[in-house]
């Protein structure tokens, strides 16, 4: 009942308590060499379960093609090919709208055979088209290759240019690094 009252004196407070005998050493028996070297093992090698190693192996996996990604991607040539593409428009980028259309046309061509024949036709002029705006494109981006790195190989560059063109812009991997008609 002291919690809000006076305080109590000295006089009339409890005796202490007995002191206890210090406890010597740590309370447990010492490891032996074999049991110390055992733990030591085991928390710098931890057995896992298979779902936790497939795990790890699946992070050890991504971090390494990630690492090969960023440096194939950091290749002169490729930098140079996604930032001429990114500078530019193109009917390519086009394409994912159009192939839509041209399906609900031909969808629709069971009943309108008009419709079909026109969403046709349509398809293959975009399809010229398309294959003349990556010809242009590639034309442009070797002469700007060899005048700026006379040594650098094209392998693989015409269809990283195809799949850069044909993606629109904001789903690109890596993303576009310069403003369209930017400099580059």
């Amino acid at each position: 009942m002291g919690l809000f009252g006076k305080y109590k004196q000295a006089a009339d407070a409890p005796a202490a308590p007995e002191p206890t005998p210090p406890i010597v050493g740590k309370g447990r028996p010492t490891p032996t060499r074999a049991q110390a070297e055992a733990a030591r093992m085991a928390a710098l090698h931890p057995t896992l379960t298979k779902r936790e190693a497939a795990a790890q192996d699946r992070a050890a996996q991504a971090a390494r093609r990630q690492q090969v990604t960023a440096k194939a991607e950091a290749e002169p040539s490729r930098v140079l090919l996604r930032n001429y593409v990114d500078s530019r428009w193109s009917i390519l980028e086009f394409a994912w709208p159009m192939m839509l259309l041209v399906m609900v046309s031909l969808l629709l061509g069971g009943n309108f055979p008009l419709i079909s024949l026109i969403g046709g036709a349509l398809l293959y002029t975009f399809l010229a088209a398309c294959l003349v705006n990556v010809f242009i494109a590639w034309r442009g981006f070797t002469a700007e290759l060899s005048t700026r790195l006379p040594n650098a190989s094209t392998k693989g560059m015409l269809m990283m240019m195809f799949s850069r063109m044909m993606s629109p812009r904001r789903f690109r991997q890596p993303g576009a690094a310069i403003p369209r008609h930017g400099a580059y």
